[in-house]
């Protein structure tokens, strides 16, 4: 509406897969950018809003926003937590049943039950939905139908640096072509390859191509080697270093999300004590979900 179709298909339709692997004419953008949609709203356009929240952040002297990792990887920032919280948190200790009694709450697990006054159901959706089956209908039939298209994550080596300048790129959706994109890691973060060699980090699948999902190893690979030769003209074997997948990967904001925030609202005003925590509301970037537990 703003920009025209070639816009839409050729520069929103890739980011948006490269961000919730959805598309783009299936989210909901007042859930899924609000940032967008507020700075729209209070300069009169999208160009303007941009330049504005630029300009802003400058005065403001924020910290440039960007990619970032740890040295030792992302895994850094749950084992610290773990570290730091020592003996209270309990590993592989699932929750197996979750009522109320009187202003309580009763967890058991392990073949335990845990009194508390209050808690945070900081898990997937799914597993949120499951806990609330027998507390309230409304809040496990909005958790259960927030769609989450499947997600293949494949690192792959290159001998030789990647032949591009930059931390990655997004494909448009196109024939012949499958990936949704990929990190160049190497380029990203120091220490991620061996000397004389690159890392990169593809992704394929999402709810544009969820079949994706059942592809073999060799098939993945044959893929993800057609697409980025394509592209960055690599014209040498990747080496496989590890194949990931999730069959349910990103929650997507869809146009009925409005409608199930507000049942998940209504479930924690009648069930005091109870907070829903987790990247079905929020955000789905780590950032957006560690501002949402500050909040909390």
């Amino acid at each position: 509406r703003r920009f025209g179709p070639e816009v839409a298909d050729r520069l929103v339709e890739p980011f948006v897969s490269g961000i919730w692997a959805g598309r783009a004419d299936a989210l909901s953008v007042v859930h899924s950018f609000p940032e967008l949609v507020r700075a729209e709203a209070e300069s009169g356009s999208v160009i303007r809003g941009g330049v504005a929240t630029i300009s802003r952040r400058a005065r403001a002297n924020e910290s440039r926003r960007g990619l970032l990792s740890f040295v030792s990887g992302l895994e850094a920032l749950p084992r610290r937590l773990a570290d730091e919280l020592g003996p209270r948190v309990r590993f592989r200790t699932p929750v197996e049943s979750f009522r109320r009694r009187g202003n309580r709450w009763l967890l058991g697990a392990a073949g335990e039950e845990v009194e508390a006054d209050a808690v945070c159901l900081a898990t997937p959706a799914g597993d949120a939905a499951r806990l609330l089956k027998d507390l309230d209908s409304e809040a496990t039939a909005a958790l259960g139908t927030i769609p989450h298209p499947p997600l293949v994550v494949l690192h792959v080596g290159l001998r030789g640096p990647i032949p591009r300048r930059g931390f990655g790129h997004l494909v448009v959706p196109q024939p012949g072509r499958r990936i949704l994109g990929a990190v160049w890691s190497s380029n990203l973060f120091p220490g991620r390859a061996p000397e004389g060699s690159s890392l990169l980090t593809v992704f394929l699948g999402g709810a544009r191509d969820p079949a994706a999902i059942d592809l073999s190893d060799a098939e993945l690979l044959a893929a993800a080697g057609r697409d980025l030769d394509a592209a960055l003209d690599t014209r040498t074997a990747l080496e496989p270093i590890r194949v990931t997948r999730y069959p349910r990967a990103l929650p997507q904001y869809d146009f009925e999300h409005g409608e199930r925030l507000a049942r998940l609202a209504r479930a924690e005003r009648a069930l005091p004590g109870l907070t829903l925590l987790g990247n079905f509301r929020g955000g789905v970037s780590v950032g957006d979900v560690i501002r949402s537990a500050q909040a909390l």
